[in-house]
């Protein structure tokens, strides 16, 4: 009895959770982006990307790895 107390308590908890999470990933906002290149060999990849405003970021086009 105890066990089954427990994990439906740990159950709760983590479904808690996971909407507090869904709810934080609702209010990002969407980016769009376009894969200009791949460099496999550098690993690195090439996007253009729209405006990202909750970071105050302008369009541009930039390398990652």
């Amino acid at each position: 009895m105890r066990f089954a107390i427990k994990f439906i308590a740990a159950c709760a908890l983590l479904a808690g959770a996971a909407a507090s999470f869904s709810q934080t990933l609702a209010a990002l906002p969407q980016i769009e982006a376009e894969v200009r290149k791949v460099d496999t060999d550098a690993q690195k990849l090439t996007l253009r990307h729209a405006e990202i405003p909750n970071v105050d970021m302008d369009a541009m086009t930039m390398v990652f790895r």
